[in-house]
């Protein structure tokens, strides 16, 4: 996809298929707090699942897993700058990329806020986080190597073009 293809994929997931999505974070998220982190991540997953389908759908692409690696980082960046946008600096949770050294891959993620701890008064609510660990599966709980902060999912755009 050409960057300005992929521009306009962008607008348009966030224009047409996170609104209802958003919605419903917003409308759920202090029962999900209260119901504790397995919980939370559970309807993310839900979520999360929706918004690719439709994504793919919109893009008429028959299966996520044929865009382009690239392609699919900068659309789960945009899914979770969206998503961290609704919740509150507060918050306990918070979206991210994950990148781990055993499949080198970025991945959608969800995290506990307290892991970027230094940080999360001075992260703009739709920044994305980005923890680096050895396994894919640690990096939620927190077994990380490093952090980095993506202020702008647009930025993210400039890497790979």
């Amino acid at each position: 996809m050409k960057r300005t293809e992929l521009e306009s994929a962008m607008a348009r997931l966030e224009k047409e298929i996170l609104p209802p999505q958003l919605a419903m974070l917003s409308s759920n998220k202090e029962q999900l707090r209260n119901a504790g982190f397995d919980v939370f991540c559970e309807f993310v997953k839900m979520l999360a699942s929706s918004i690719r389908l439709r994504y793919a759908e919109m893009i008429e692409v028959l299966d996520f897993q044929q865009i382009a690696s690239l392609e699919q980082i900068v659309f789960w960046a945009f899914v979770a700058s969206n998503l961290n946008s609704v919740l509150y600096p507060s918050y306990p949770y918070i979206f991210a990329l994950g990148c781990a050294d055993d499949d080198k891959e970025f991945s959608f993620t969800i995290s506990t806020r307290k892991l970027i701890e230094s940080y999360h008064h001075i992260i703009p609510l739709t920044a994305i986080p980005i923890l680096y660990g050895e396994n894919r599966e640690d990096l939620p709980r927190g077994d990380l190597n490093s952090v980095k902060l993506i202020r702008d999912p647009a930025d993210f755009f400039d890497l790979i073009y």
